[in-house]
């Protein structure tokens, strides 16, 4: 199985040279597993994805799971350019709420805290384990019921799940390169299996 990340900003792409090194696309993820091919979200680095899968002259077959509708999340689709091809089978995927929900729920997993025994669940032993890390600590207390996290938190709960590797995710538009370093040396002091996600990372297992 290979990962390979595409997008991994949070909230708004961002085009400065700051960003330049972490990439300033918004949250896509590229899944291989076999001959099988995973994309999760829809950032605006569904593009790139998409330009590099129209120039491998493969017919594409793809499965897109969208975490949730914001902005952020669903932006690059119209440039995703295998969907204009009439080769393109294409199925999309969602309904991170079930209909017994609440929404309050659902945001509330991801809040500083607590862990929940559902989010617990989900990351036990996993290899990989991708989160929501767009604040700090610091930053948190300004943004409550924002729907994100920390990196904090991310360490939290990958410890706790017996995580293998935690990839920090969905940077803040603030977090500059030189920040975005600072918290990859600071979370990795905390936990050794951690890396701060960049775009054209892959990761294979």
């Amino acid at each position: 199985m290979t990962v390979q990340f595409w997008g991994v900003r949070g909230s708004l792409a961002c085009p400065e040279p700051e960003v330049a090194r972490y990439g300033g696309n918004t949250s896509c993820v590229e899944v291989r597993c076999g001959d099988r091919l995973l994309i999760f979200d829809a950032g605006t680095g569904l593009r790139s994805l998409g330009n590099t899968l129209t120039r491998s002259g493969r017919p594409i077959d793809a499965d897109l799971f969208f975490s949730h509708f914001h902005i952020d999340h669903v932006a690059g689709l119209p440039f995703f350019a295998p969907i204009y091809e009439p080769t393109t089978r294409l199925r999309l995927w969602a309904g991170n709420l079930l209909p017994s929900r609440r929404i309050v729920q659902a945001i509330g997993q991801m809040m500083p805290g607590a862990l929940d025994k559902d989010v617990l669940q989900l990351a036990r032993d996993v290899d990989l384990m991708i989160y929501d890390c767009n604040y700090t600590e610091e930053e948190y207390p300004a943004h409550v019921g924002w729907g994100h996290s920390t990196w904090q938190q991310g360490v939290h709960l990958a410890n706790a799940a017996g995580a293998k590797l935690l990839a920090i995710f969905h940077h803040d538009p603030e977090h500059v390169d030189a920040l975005l370093d600072r918290i990859g040396r600071e979370a990795k002091a905390q936990r050794g299996d951690t890396l701060v996600a960049a775009e054209g990372l892959a990761l294979r297992f």
